[in-house]
């Protein structure tokens, strides 16, 4: 491998994702490569060596939110990165527990210390490989999302916790019991809504409507507005998955896939 020779613009290079899957795409300055996990401008891999790391645009959504909870207050939660706390702030984790990142942010936040984000690490985390692996892992990560709220719902609301009590909790607490109804209302009404509103349109019409509708079905699948799909493909899914993730709550399922060790100690 030569590191000394950078990509060039009009330069066919091999893009490699986090599932190993490769890419084979042509660098033009101006736009910008896509995938189901997120996007890459050109720009950022030209100029840049041979064997570069170069980030995805969604997760840039992810650091703006973590960036405003650290410099608030606390970082809600930290799921998938690296993070470290002093040991003596968390001497027991329920075993129960499913997300036991925000348990641990729940503690340390209770004892009046807080959670600071470090973006300029890099991490690498292993992430499913198929679509029922990514089902599997993102409802139970909203089932301990929502099992570690209920327990610690004395936090909800409360200024002894400065802004994560009153504002970065909330937030997140919203998000995570009223929204995902709120848009399965919204998948309910809208359809209903659609169809009166070709009820009430000339029959003339109805046929050049669904060839607009199909061509620009063609467009999004060619174009930069196949990102916008991507992006609201994952939230609708995101919601489902948290609207069964409370279903379960509810009906006192456990997700826990570890079992409690007698001991810590190395065997002599």
């Amino acid at each position: 491998m030569n590191l000394l020779s950078r990509f060039q613009d009009g330069e066919q290079t091999l893009l490699i994702d986090q599932r190993g899957k490769r890419h084979l795409i042509l660098l033009r300055k101006g736009e910008t490569f896509h995938s189901d996990r997120g996007w890459i401008k050109h720009e950022d891999i030209i100029g840049q060596p041979d064997g570069s790391w170069v980030r995805m645009y969604p997760y840039e959504v992810h650091h703006v939110y973590k960036n405003l909870e650290s410099n608030s207050d606390s970082v809600f939660i930290v799921f998938g990165e690296l993070f470290a706390f002093r040991k003596a702030l968390v001497t027991r984790i329920d075993e129960d527990a499913v997300s036991d990142d925000l348990e641990i942010a729940f503690t340390i936040r209770k004892k009046n210390y807080r959670i600071r984000y470090a973006p300029e690490v890099k991490v690498v985390e292993k992430i499913p490989e198929s679509s029922e692996e990514t089902r599997v892992q993102r409802t139970r990560r909203a089932f301990g999302i929502l099992q570690s709220m209920k327990k610690n719902i004395d936090v909800l609301g409360n200024p002894k916790y400065g802004l994560y009590g009153v504002f970065i909790f909330p937030i997140h607490f919203v998000q995570m019991t009223i929204i995902p109804f709120f848009v399965l209302c919204l998948l309910f009404i809208l359809p209903v809504k659609i169809a009166e509103l070709l009820l009430t349109i000339d029959q003339v019409f109805i046929v050049p409507l669904l060839l607009f509708a199909v061509f620009g079905l063609f467009i999004i699948s060619f174009t930069k507005a196949r990102e916008i799909v991507l992006v609201g493909y994952n939230f609708l899914a995101t919601q489902l998955y948290v609207i069964i993730a409370l279903v379960d709550l509810m009906r006192g399922k456990s997700y826990r896939i570890w079992r409690k060790a007698s001991t810590t100690r190395a065997e002599s």
